[in-house]
């Protein structure tokens, strides 16, 4: 009995392994969503292991048990398998030009594939995996219905922006600095000539004492010089502001020193207090 049961078990599960293979294999392959007038809308499959779509599903969503808000779902017992392994199913008006889903569900509601597109690919040009069952889909150069698919197509954006923005970019560059030597020429002219000539003409007299007040600080004292930089004063402002410093320094010693002798003084009278 036991092994009865052990033999049908085994049965049951090599005949479920196979068929579990087979409907992983089964892939949405390529489809037009945007035909031209008079022509109709198709969705092919890739089916390498040839297995009977006919109770299978075909959805524009992802819920096999509700079709509110979108085309009832269609079953594939009229798909065309000219070519076994590119089977394909035609309709009409069933998928959206600006984006839909395309959703592959098996008889019992299980998504077998499924594929979301979000913009118009254009009329007649389908999207597909390349090569057949590829992961990802793109555009294809041409559309392959019931066929293996083929080449992607050419993005037309690498040809298209190289050429405008060059071409435009120096013509204005070049334009732009072609007046900018005029206003040069007339700003440097115009100032320079006047300002030396008053200069020139009116502090001749005073023009020995700056070299006289820089020679003399920078020979003897660079610090008392640039203290005079610092604060903008002549050679008397340095002398005036070196004697308050030395004031200060003198008072603030003198201070210190009285305090310090102070202390002294209060605890030699402490120590003479404490000894009597």
């Amino acid at each position: 009995m036991l092994k009865n049961l052990a033999v049908i078990i085994i049965l049951v599960t090599f005949s479920i392994i196979p068929n579990a293979y087979a409907i992983s294999n089964v892939l949405i392959n390529e489809f037009l969503a945007h035909p031209s007038s008079g022509n109709k809308e198709w969705v092919e499959f890739y089916n390498p292991s040839s297995i009977d779509l006919s109770n299978y599903f075909l959805d524009d969503d992802t819920s096999f048990a509700s079709d509110i808000g979108s085309s009832p779902k269609k079953t594939l017992s009229s798909i065309i398998t000219t070519d076994p392994t590119h089977p394909y199913l035609e309709f009409d008006s069933f998928l959206n030009n600006s984006g839909d889903y395309v959703v592959l569900f098996a008889n019992d509601g299980t998504i077998i594939d499924q594929y979301q597109y979000t913009q118009d690919p254009g009329e007649n040009l389908s999207i597909g995996r390349t090569p057949d069952g590829n992961d990802e889909f793109v555009n294809l150069a041409q559309p392959s219905k019931g066929l293996s698919n083929g080449q992607a197509l050419p993005s037309p954006t690498p040809t298209s922006s190289p050429t405008s923005s060059p071409v435009q970019t120096p013509s204005s560059s070049l334009k732009s600095p072609s007046p900018s030597p005029a206003p040069t020429q007339t700003i440097t002219k115009s100032p320079s000539p006047k300002p030396s000539s008053e200069v020139l003409g009116e502090k001749q007299e005073s023009t020995p004492s700056p070299i006289s007040i820089s020679s003399g600080p920078t020979s003897a004292s660079p610090s008392l010089f640039a203290f005079q930089s610092a604060l903008g004063i002549g050679s008397p402002g340095i002398l005036i502001a070196t004697g308050l410093m030395l004031m200060g320094l003198s008072i603030g010693f003198y201070l210190w020193y009285k305090r310090v002798s102070n202390q002294a003084l209060d605890g030699q009278e402490k120590s003479n207090n404490q000894n009597g």
